[in-house]
Formats: C-alpha cells, structure tokens, sequence
C-alpha cells in the first residue's frame, strides 16, 4: 500500500465492511488483535481525530449551520489546524456559490462540505464508508 492508493472493500451486506473501518477509527472495541496501515500497527480502539466532526455532521450540522460554519465546527475539532484551512477546502472543492447557505436547505445532489470536513486536517488516511 502506498501512498494516493485508493482501495476498497467490497462484500455483501452484513460482511464486516463498516465493522472493520469502525474498529480502525476506534468506535467500537475489539475483543483482540492488531492492524497495520500505512506500515504503523494500530491499536484498535484507541480512538480518531476524525470521530468528532462525524459525530457533529450527523447530528446538528446538515439543518441548523451554513456550509462555512460547518468546515468551521470541523476545523476547531482538529487543534492546530489554521483558519486558511477551511478557505482552501471551500476552493478546492467548488463550495462557494454554497458558503453562506444552509446544509438543510441544499439538495443532496449539492456539495456540501461532508467530505471538504474530513480533508481540513490533510489525514494521511482517509476512511470512507457509504453506510447509511
């Protein structure tokens, strides 16, 4: 595995897919064992820097905050990133027609900032799950 390397799990329903990218974030505790990623052992259940903002989004962000509020809420979760941060996920993503706007008020079809959150601290890994 290297690094830009996009890979994927693929399975049927019910085949451990969330399961396993939940032990990796730490959000659910193993009973035993050990991963490696990116040629670190990772201690599985200790925890991500990625599960506060995840948490925000799926709560309260998509219906009460604008989109730049929202990268804003992300980026104070992640000590040490700068505010330019968020301006250069804005561009980089196209989001400015849709900066000032409500997350509740935009189509699902619109960008959002979901994924612009998850860039904001530049992760070396990036776990995507499309569970619903």
């Amino acid at each position: 595995m290297s690094e830009g390397e996009i890979y994927a799990f693929l399975g049927l329903n019910g085949a451990g897919k969330t399961t396993t990218i939940r032990l990796l974030l730490g959000m659910i505790r193993p009973t035993t064992g050990s991963a490696w990623v990116l040629q670190t052992r990772v201690r599985l259940g200790a925890g991500s820097p990625g599960e506060g903002w995840d948490t925000w989004w799926r709560t309260r962000a998509p219906t009460e905050l604008t989109v730049l509020e929202n990268l804003e809420v992300a980026r104070r979760l992640h000590p040490g990133v700068p505010r330019q941060a968020v301006d250069q996920i804005i561009e980089r993503m196209g989001l400015s027609a849709y900066a000032e706007r409500r997350t509740g008020n935009l189509s699902r079809g619109t960008p959002s900032g979901w994924a612009g959150q998850a860039l904001l601290h530049q992760p070396r890994l990036l776990l995507l799950d499309r569970a619903s």
